[in-house]
């Protein structure tokens, strides 16, 4: 809990304290390959695309729930989250690349240069 205070007191006071949230939460090594996409009154989304980051957040919701809520205490903030959703988006694989696709244009115009003789 010190290194949290020590954070809060190093990031501006100006800031919004929903900001405030996200940059201590950005800080903490679990949440580095998150994005939080919905941050309400009640639930905060979080979003990953790494499964292990997601299997540990989706362990662990009830500390995280308890971790948020305790930032949210120490920012002087008067909102405390009830829901938390972990959602997992993996990345999508792109199976063909420029590369291979200028390939097999160069297949295709040679396979009809031998039929149609071009």
């Amino acid at each position: 809990m010190n290194s949290l205070s020590l954070t809060i007191k190093k990031i501006l006071p100006n800031y919004p304290p929903l900001l405030k949230l996200i940059l201590i939460l950005k800080k903490n090594k679990l949440f580095k390959n998150t994005k939080i996409k919905k941050l309400d009154n009640k639930t905060i989304i979080i979003s990953t695309d790494n499964y292990n980051t997601f299997s540990l957040l989706n362990t662990n919701k009830s500390q995280i729930l308890n971790y948020i809520n305790n930032i949210l205490k120490q920012i002087n903030y008067n909102l405390t989250i009830e829901n938390i959703k972990i959602i997992n988006t993996p990345p999508s694989i792109k199976t063909t690349t420029q590369k291979t696709n200028q390939e097999l244009l160069k297949k295709i115009k040679e396979i009809k240069g031998k039929l149609y003789g071009y």
